[in-house]
């Protein structure tokens, strides 16, 4: 079977007991409809579950802002008590730990994910978004088999 999208919708469907098939992801038909409307919930689940070797992501995150302690706090600032507010790559999916493994928190900035640390930077090791399964060790691309299957 091929790692491909095709691949894990076959096998999903298998192990869901069905006889069904599908030839290509955007068919119209039943199966590729209920496949299409669970997979990337469940990919995005499945890629968040571990830190799966095949996901790593690395980056020096660029400082949106810095907090001056000495005024008042204000919008756009990083919220309290953090001194810094980073951006996330556009790849990212979920946090994991910094290199010196210091505290942060996630948050949003105008619709974009941040960090918030006392870190000054940083290295930030996260799950990133790989959407390609061909790229999924084996042990992935079997979670995501059976996480679709589960959801049919």
């Amino acid at each position: 079977m091929a790692k491909d999208l095709v691949g894990i919708y076959n096998l999903a469907l298998s192990a869901a007991g069905t006889q069904s098939k599908v030839s290509l992801p955007t068919e119209v038909s039943r199966e590729a409809e209920i496949c299409n409307r669970w997979y990337e919930s469940v990919r995005d689940q499945i890629l968040c579950a571990a830190f799966w070797s095949s996901c790593k992501g690395i980056c020096s995150p660029a400082v949106v802002s810095e907090r001056d302690y000495g005024i008042a706090w204000a919008t756009g600032a990083p919220q309290p008590p953090w001194r810094f507010m980073y951006a996330m790559p556009a790849d990212f999916l979920y946090p994991r730990y910094t290199d010196l493994f210091q505290m942060f928190e996630m948050g949003d900035n105008e619709g974009s994910p941040v960090m918030f640390t006392n870190q000054e930077a940083p290295t930030f090791l996260y799950t990133k978004k790989q959407t390609t399964p061909s790229a999924w060790s084996a042990d992935l691309f079997m979670a995501m088999v059976q996480g679709l299957a589960a959801h049919i």
